[in-house]
């Protein structure tokens, strides 16, 4: 067991702000954080966090000094699973598919529990940079109350068969009967690598980003790696970041057990977007039938009556909720697809998004599919299959979403496994980089509930939309200062860090004023393309 403590020494850095644009100063330094070696890779210690190797095991027991997060680094370098990917830039979706199936040991394992109720994704999201890796987030809610530290003991009995006297450190965290597992599982070092965070849901509000600070990816590095200290500094542009959505919604009869959690959806969405000072507008179509009839067709209704809304909580939450008497056969994809056609970039004719002006210039442009049944693609295509790698999505930079059935399951009539709509909405956000999440994951009261899938989807836009793009992947955020005042982490009135796109996002009261200076001060280590 090696460990670096922290000695920070002194940087004298010289900057030239530009409007819009960032300078920044590297310096190799040694012992910035506690280092854990891992076997292959070794583990760099989040801020505020205590830790205690395991011994006989590749494993660091995690726990918050107010003892309310536990969590888990753990190395596998003896599986045959990491050999699958032989290089990490090999296609989205493969390395999605695999990543995605290494949580499962965790996933099946809580939802296996005798005293297990249910167990709900709230969102997953894959990545191939720095390496493959996927991140999801559950929420466990069992029959009778259980102290966090038997769950993260209980975890790490699912990780490692062979795990004897593993003990936990002393948590301030009492019995829970709702709580909330973050898992990261990627492949790097020919290893296995498994970061887990555990909070009850009644403190995840509070300590969600020291939550998410636990199963940051860019805390594992190569052994023989060297941590580097860089400071970027930003002068914030004038006027708001802009971001453009285009939201699907199914509206078929199956659709009635959801339209409460529709209304409740659009609130926390354009709560998120108004606290991170993002300029958007919405566009509303369904997964009915017409969407090339711009006059009559179903799949337009709402985008006729009402146009592209802009910045317009109200109407956007008003008109989301379309209830349930659309087309049973669903065609989120293939409407999304045609909406979004274009003259300008070779398409025969503009689509009935594109020609009422989505995306405006020098926006980015998402997609939310929320549907509770499968993609049928080709039922509205002449029988044409559906890329999922090679598309209009995918080529243009479009970032896809969703709020799904979990379709693993799904049969056709003869019972067996619809090989054109298997999985085709999962698919397509894990290869655009989007998040998606269980359309009937639930609270605590068994009523369903998208409220955080549409928190982190919002997050996850304002990153892209974001001036403070970074240059690194981030390990360790030491200081995020605005004009010389230091901004708390956290996402009320402060900042976060989105690592899917290597970002600062500011909210609330935090947010900087034009011809304000952003100056971020972190750690990170250069892995290699």
């Amino acid at each position: 067991m090696k460990f670096g403590h922290a000695k920070l020494g002194v940087v004298i850095i010289l900057t030239i702000i530009l409007s819009g644009c960032s300078s920044d100063k590297v310096k190799e330094t040694k012992n910035l954080t506690e280092i854990i070696d891992m076997g292959n890779v070794k583990y760099a210690i989040p801020l505020e966090i205590k830790s205690k190797k395991l011994n006989g095991s590749d494993a660091v027991e995690l726990l918050s000094k107010k003892g309310n997060v536990l969590g888990l680094a753990y190395v596998d370098s003896n599986t045959s699973s990491s050999k699958i990917m032989k290089t990490v830039n090999m296609e989205r979706t493969r390395s999605a598919k695999i990543t995605t199936a290494g949580i499962e040991s965790i996933y099946n394992g809580l939802q296996s529990d005798d005293n297990t109720k249910s167990v709900s994704l709230q969102s997953s999201q894959s990545f191939k940079k720095p390496y493959a890796f996927t991140v999801s987030d559950y929420r466990v809610i069992t029959d009778n109350p259980i102290n966090l530290a038997a769950v993260q003991k209980q975890i790490m009995g699912y990780l490692d068969d062979n795990t004897t006297g593993f003990t936990t450190s002393d948590s301030s965290e009492s019995n829970v009967t709702d709580y909330r597992v973050l898992i990261l599982y990627g492949l790097y070092q020919k290893s296995d690598l498994y970061l887990v965070s555990i909070v009850s849901q009644a403190d995840y509000s509070e300590q969600q980003t020291l939550a998410s600070a636990m199963i940051n990816a860019s805390s594992y590095i190569p052994n023989n790696g060297t941590f580097q200290k860089q400071t970027e500094t930003f002068k914030t542009g004038i006027g708001k970041s802009k971001m453009d959505f285009l939201f699907v919604v199914d509206d078929s009869g199956s659709m009635s057990d959801d339209q409460d959690a529709l209304s409740e959806a659009a609130n926390d969405f354009t709560r998120e977007m108004k606290n991170s000072g993002v300029n958007y507008r919405s566009a509303i179509i369904t997964t009915s039938s017409g969407i090339s009839d711009k006059e009559s067709g179903d799949a337009n209704r709402i985008l006729k009556n009402v146009g592209i809304i802009e910045n317009n909580e109200t109407l956007l939450k008003n008109n989301l909720v379309l209830g349930t008497r659309g087309s049973n056969t669903e065609t989120g994809i293939y409407n999304a697809e045609q909406a979004l056609q274009s003259s300008a970039k070779g398409d025969e004719e503009d689509g009935s998004v594109t020609a009422l002006g989505m995306p405006q210039k020098d926006a980015d442009l998402s997609v939310i599919i929320i549907s509770d049944e499968p993609s049928q693609y080709r039922y509205r295509s002449n029988r044409n299959d559906f890329n999922v790698s090679n598309n209009l999505f995918t080529k243009r930079g479009i970032t896809v979403y969703g709020i799904i059935e979990n379709l693993s399951s799904y049969r056709n009539t003869s019972g067996n496994l619809d090989e054109y709509n298997l999985s085709q909405y999962d698919d397509l956000v894990d290869a655009t980089g989007g998040i998606y999440a269980d359309i009937k994951s639930t609270d605590a009261n068994g009523s369903l509930d998208f409220s955080n899938i549409m928190h982190k989807i919002a997050r996850d836009a304002d990153g892209v939309a974001s001036q403070f793009s970074l240059k690194n992947w981030v390990t360790i955020i030491t200081e995020v200062k605005v004009s010389e005042k230091s901004i708390l982490n956290n996402a009320v009135n402060g900042y976060t860090y989105n690592q899917a796109n290597k970002s600062i996002v500011f909210h609330g009261t935090a947010l900087p004023e034009a011809n304000s200076t952003v100056t971020i001060e972190y750690t990170f280590y250069k892995y290699e393309d």
